[in-house]
């Protein structure tokens, strides 16, 4: 949901409560015309660390998914 223009807080708390292991978290590179996905990008900051902070290990998808480059 952070294509709908949400804030770096809310877009965090979203990411951050539905987060679970083999989670693939997408966001959004890039809106619409008058689409703001400034609270993405502000946040992403946030979520990296406390990720981190948590143990979760970060990955690309095809190591995730076991797909060689």
């Amino acid at each position: 949901m952070d294509w709908k223009g949400l804030s770096a807080e809310q877009v965090a708390t979203n990411v951050l409560a539905h987060v679970r292991p083999g989670s693939i978290v997408l966001q959004h590179a890039a809106g619409g015309v008058g689409e703001d996905l400034s609270g993405t990008v502000d946040a992403l900051p946030k979520i990296i660390k406390k990720l981190r902070e948590d143990g979760v290990k970060l990955v690309t998808v095809p190591e995730l998914l076991g797909i060689a480059p």
